[in-house]
C-alpha cells in the first residue's frame, strides 16, 4: 500500500469487510517495503471468489499489491497441527 494511502483506507467505511491493520515490526514501527511501501493486513475470513476479492482490491486507491493469484495456482500446501494439506486445482482434494 501507497505510505499515504493507508489513512484514506483504514479511515473509510465504503470499503467494508476489506479494512485492516498497518503490519507492524516487534519494535512497534511500521514494517515498510524495500520499496517504501506499507503492508496492511486483512483478515477476510473464507474467501469464495479469490478472483472477485482481487478485482476488488485492484481498484481501491491507494493498493498496490494483493498477493491473491487468482487461476496461477496449481497446487496449495499447507503446514499444520494435523500435518501437510496438499491440494490440487485439477482434483480439489487433500492428499
Amino acid at each position: 500500500m501507497c505510505p499515504t494511502g493507508h489513512g484514506c483506507w483504514l479511515g473509510n467505511r465504503q470499503h467494508g469487510n476489506l479494512g485492516g491493520s498497518l503490519r507492524c515490526g516487534k519494535d512497534g514501527k511500521r514494517v515498510v517495503t524495500d520499496q517504501g511501501k506499507c503492508i496492511l493486513d486483512c483478515r477476510f475470513g473464507p474467501v469464495r471468489d479469490a478472483a472477485a476479492l482481487a478485482e476488488r482490491l485492484k481498484g481501491r486507491c491507494g493498493i498496490v499489491e494483493h498477493g491473491l493469484f487468482p487461476g496461477m495456482a496449481t497446487d496449495l500446501i499447507v503446514a499444520g497441527p494435523q500435518g501437510i494439506d496438499h491440494r490440487t486445482a485439477a482434483n480439489r482434494h487433500r492428499t
